[in-house]
Order: C-alpha cells, then structure tokens, then sequence
C-alpha cells in the first residue's frame, strides 16, 4: 500500500472512530490532531493505532481513559501526548441559538473566524463541518474553535453573552475540538 493511501485509509479510520468512540479529530492549523479514548468496542491495536495517527500526520494526541499500552506505544514517537481525565468542554451557542440576534451572532462569529488563519475553513461551503449549515451550528463551531485556540491566552467563552460551555457533547461535526475542564 503506498504513503497515500495508507494516509486516505488512516483519515478514514479515524473519522470512523470519532463517529463511533470518545475521539475527536481536529484539522485546520498545523497538522491533525486526535482526541484518543477507548471506550468504543473493536479499536484498534495500541500500536496500530499509532501507526495510523503517524500515516494521517497527527501533530498531538489527547487521552482520555489513558491506558499503558497507548501510553507505551506512544513513546518515543516524538508525537506530544497529553492525558486528562477531565470532563470535555465546549463553548456553544448559548440556548441553541433559539432567541439569539441573528445579527449579534453573524458579527460574532466573523470576529471568531478572523482571529487565526484557517480556524473556520471547516465551515465553509465545501468544508467537512459546512452541515449542517445553519448559523446555529456554525456559530457554535467558531466559538468553540476561537475559545480552544485563545483560552490559555485569556480568550473566553463569552461573545457578548451569546456563547455558553457545554460539558453535553454538541456532536454537529467529528472534527470538533474539544478540551477539558480546568
């Protein structure tokens, strides 16, 4: 199998897993990076696992339920690795959208975008999180994907009262990113 498509394969296991598992994988800034856990049934290998994050580029992975063997499989991989056990957060908008100022949302989820180069190409049409595509879920994933980016910098998860954190995972797109509480 060549490079490429041992790289095809990887991305398209690994959006299977974060369909399916406590995964989460996130593109758009420096590379791909995966959310591993290991809650779902038949996941691969620790060491298959690491072969496949290494073939589809993973820049870092986070681990949840950490156990040895991904841990033992991971090192010396010069992938950087984090492990929490943290409750996953992440920054929405606030009541669903439901009596949110489709004008105030619109504003804020440019000023979200223009922040990083490449933060919400996932929501543009074409990108692998444009659906659905309605204001609510885009707003949603440029909030969350601004507070992930900024929030050790001192970003909030405010947007002038029209973002909330969830700990309920809002599951619009399997690229989300995701961190935890802290």
């Amino acid at each position: 199998m060549s490079s490429s498509s041992l790289a095809a394969a990887a991305a398209a296991f690994l959006l299977a897993v974060a369909m399916s598992c406590h995964c989460h994988v996130a593109r758009g800034w420096g590379g791909l990076g995966v959310n591993y856990g290991t809650v779902a049934d038949d996941l691969p290998t620790a060491a298959r696992s690491v072969e496949l994050l290494r073939a589809a580029g993973a820049g870092a992975v986070r681990i949840y339920d950490a156990n040895a063997d991904i841990l033992r499989a991971l090192a010396g991989t010069g992938v950087p690795v984090s492990v929490t056990d943290g409750t996953p957060v992440w920054c929405v908008l606030a009541g669903g959208g439901e009596a949110a100022n489709e004008t105030a949302v619109t504003a804020a989820v440019e000023y979200a975008c223009r922040q990083r180069s490449g933060t919400c190409a996932a929501i543009e049409a074409g990108g692998e999180c444009n659906q659905p595509d309605t204001l609510a879920a885009h707003a949603s994933y440029a909030f969350n994907a601004y507070w992930q980016l900024f929030r050790k910098a001192g970003g909030t998860c405010y947007f002038n009262g029209l973002a909330e954190k969830t700990t309920k995972d809002p599951n619009l797109c399997s690229l989300w990113l995701v961190d935890e509480v802290g």
